[in-house]
């Protein structure tokens, strides 16, 4: 279990300065957009769309540096790589579409309900059915893509998506 959170450790300090770089620039555009459009709906989508985006990145980065073939030199089994990656992969992605959520409706609870006099139920429960049908939309295309990366590499499988 350490080596498996080790490897997720591996993952987001190779991608944790331009994680938080894009994160901040996708809200702050998103938000902006919210105030002009007086809806924050777009946020948990795009959001999890950035990371999605991010996550793949993280494949083609490993494929350039060899590091699969590393790991296994170093004694780690394929299964405890692959592990690592679903682990990341997944919790980066349940993470951000849960924290995405709460702060874009809760900007919008707070905020764009008092100017426009909207309920703000119906503003909740549509979000929140439309991010978690965006979550399980990115969560099966992950679960397609992730055994072609590994099968195929990164360069092939992006052909056959």
């Amino acid at each position: 279990m350490k080596t498996v959170l080790g490897l997720v450790l591996k993952d987001y300090l190779t991608l944790k300065q331009y994680l938080w770089r894009q994160i901040g620039l996708l809200v702050a555009i998103y938000v902006i957009l919210g105030f002009v459009l007086h809806s924050m709906s777009m946020l948990p989508s795009m959001l999890t769309l950035g990371v999605m985006m991010l996550l793949l990145s993280t494949f083609s980065l490993d494929d350039q540096c060899h590091w699969n073939a590393y790991a296994i030199s170093l004694g780690l089994s394929p299964r405890t790589l692959v592990r690592a990656r679903y682990l990341f992969c997944y919790g980066l992605l349940i993470a951000t579409a849960l924290l995405s959520t709460v702060v874009s409706y809760g900007m919008e609870a707070f905020v764009i309900v008092r100017l426009t006099g909207e309920s703000a139920d119906d503003l909740m429960l549509a979000g929140l059915a439309g991010s978690g049908a965006i979550l399980v939309v990115y969560l099966l295309v992950s679960a397609v893509n992730f055994p072609l990366f590994y099968k195929l590499g990164m360069e092939k499988a992006r052909l056959a998506m």
